[in-house]
């Protein structure tokens, strides 16, 4: 089949824009998930794939299967990461 350039193109759905009906919180919100994949984890923390699965089994993070996938609920994360905040310390 060969290409008319003269053909005229299909129409496009334009997307609509909304702005200022959501504050800023509720946009990043929305934009994260509840679930978090072992990748997602190692990035956010800046670990390695075994510290995670270390701090799986240790119950420092909370996981479900999800058809057999492993994740991580964020809830549990940022709870891992507030407990271990160190405040006024320099990390040696």
């Amino acid at each position: 089949m060969i290409h008319d350039p003269s053909a005229p193109r299909p129409k496009q759905k334009q997307q609509r824009h909304t702005f200022g009906t959501q504050t800023l919180k509720d946009q990043t919100q929305a934009k994260l998930s509840l679930l978090m994949t072992i990748p997602q984890v190692q990035h956010e923390l800046q670990c390695s794939r075994s510290t995670v699965y270390l701090l799986l089994g240790s119950k420092s993070l909370v996981a479900v299967k999800v058809k057999g996938a492993t994740r991580i609920k964020r809830a549990s994360l940022i709870r891992y990461v507030d407990e271990n905040t160190l405040e006024g310390h320099y990390a040696a």
